[in-house]
């Protein structure tokens, strides 16, 4: 993902988490935050080591940036967002983990 459309610092994350809401599917859980200025859609991945071991970890967080690279272009309002991954996320084909993140965006308000 390009730099600009990353989360960096812990405080963006804690932000998210704070003052989003959330949505649970079966491959990651989605914390959204909305944002009232225009700006690009921002996003972070997070594998804990609930998910497995560094490679499963590292297979989950590809996953999610991908799917959210292929559906970015999509999105209508600008939002900061969080994709945390499941245990199940590493084990998943790359179709379901995006369709389970498209109808998490669709909940969320944020693709129609």
């Amino acid at each position: 993902m390009p730099r600009q459309v990353r989360l960096h610092q812990a405080s963006e994350f804690r932000n998210v988490y704070d003052h989003g809401t959330a949505q649970r599917g079966r491959y990651l859980v989605l914390v959204v935050l909305p944002l009232e200025h225009a700006g690009p859609v921002r996003a972070g991945v997070v594998a804990s080591r609930k998910v497995g071991n560094a490679v499963r970890r590292n297979r989950a967080k590809r996953l999610l940036r991908e799917a959210f690279r292929k559906i970015r272009s999509e999105l209508e309002r600008p939002a900061d967002m969080v994709l945390v991954a499941t245990r199940e996320c590493p084990r998943a084909a790359f179709v379901d983990v995006a369709q389970d993140l498209r109808s998490l965006l669709g909940r969320a308000g944020l693709i129609p």
